[in-house]
């Protein structure tokens, strides 16, 4: 979906709706949705409101109300919100593992992901 402007956001919505999106991604530089954004919150929240989830690049997207957020904005590991209710499945790489470790400042739970040679 290429969405150019914050007027186009409605039409964003009803078309992931009607295209049954698996979820958004946000992206850390686009010129309107960007991580951050007032226009991106208001999308992440409507879709979530119909249930598709929302996903980033930075920690910002985890406070705009994104399920998790990977790459190089949160040092290529996975935040999780801890507003998350319910369950979120991620699929791994070939042949990687997962470590898990609570966070303590109430941001969520981190998950680094690292390949195995």
């Amino acid at each position: 979906m290429d969405a150019r402007s914050a007027t186009h956001v409605f039409s964003a919505e009803a078309i992931l709706a009607n295209r049954q999106a698996d979820f958004l991604v946000l992206l850390p530089r686009d010129p309107i949705f960007h991580e951050g954004s007032f226009v991106a919150t208001q999308l992440v929240r409507d879709l979530a409101l119909k249930g598709m989830p929302s996903v980033g690049t930075s920690a910002a997207a985890l406070q705009q109300g994104a399920v998790f957020s990977i790459g190089a904005g949160t040092g290529n590991q996975l935040l999780v919100t801890n507003r998350l209710r319910g369950t979120v499945s991620v699929v791994l790489p070939n042949r990687a593992v997962a470590f898990a470790a609570p966070v303590t400042d109430g941001r969520g739970v981190t998950v680094e992901v690292a390949a195995l040679p």
